[in-house]
């Protein structure tokens, strides 16, 4: 009887071990490609499963035209033929905000700087 406990103990440790190592990943993996796949809008730049680089032009429910080659070529594929989104609309967007505030904050300090040497040059005359 001993022997009939043990085999049963280690069956259910390679199925959970299993569980763990396999499909808790590949779960995982499916629901960030879904949310990735709900989350694409035109303008965000993708690659196929194929390996076609391209921009997304417009989006229907399962379906989508993207942009790609020099020559502007318009394809239609299934959203579900989406391997990775390269850049995204919004984070060309927020890039190009960042990049204002720097600017913004450079001429800030530029004229920190200004008013400082000016305000040294009046104590030395002074």
């Amino acid at each position: 009887m001993p022997t009939g406990s043990g085999g049963i103990l280690s069956w259910v440790l390679i199925i959970g071990v299993f569980y763990v190592f396999l499909i808790m990943p590949e779960r995982k993996k499916q629901k960030n490609m879904k949310s990735m796949i709900n989350s694409v809008k035109a303008g965000d730049k993708i690659i196929t499963r194929g390996g076609i680089y391209g921009t997304i032009f417009s989006l229907d429910e399962d379906k989508m035209v993207i942009v790609t080659g020099p020559e502007e070529t318009k394809l239609e594929i299934s959203k579900l033929s989406i391997s990775s989104v390269i850049e995204s609309k919004q984070d060309l967007e927020d890039e190009e905000n960042a990049e204002e505030k720097i600017e913004e904050i450079a001429g800030n300090t530029e004229v920190a700087e200004e008013t400082t040497e000016s305000v040294e040059t009046v104590e030395k005359s002074e």
